[in-house]
């Protein structure tokens, strides 16, 4: 999960969303990583840099979906304090 909440403004990304982390550790770029955002919305229209994706675990509440669709238009560099991981369940 990323917190777009702060810093960002519209029509900036401004709220907590699913990502995937597409970087590797970068030497060069300590605390950073580039994201992809996720949506469970089908994007309308459906562009090439869009993707369905069917996880093998739904997101957690709020997002609980086995499809979501990578926003491939929508791909930043943030902090790792920005990010926290998607809680399944108390295990």
């Amino acid at each position: 999960m990323c917190d777009f909440s702060d810093g960002f403004m519209p029509p900036e990304m401004v709220k907590r969303r699913p990502v995937i982390v597409i970087s590797p550790v970068i030497q060069a770029r300590p605390g950073l990583c580039t994201v992809v955002c996720l949506s469970t919305t089908e994007p309308d229209p459906v562009m090439p840099y869009h993707l369905s994706l069917l996880l093998p675990e739904p997101l957690p509440p709020n997002w609980s979906a086995n499809n979501v669709w990578v926003k491939g238009d929508m791909i930043y560099s943030v902090s790792f304090k920005r990010l926290d991981f998607a809680r399944l369940g108390k295990d």
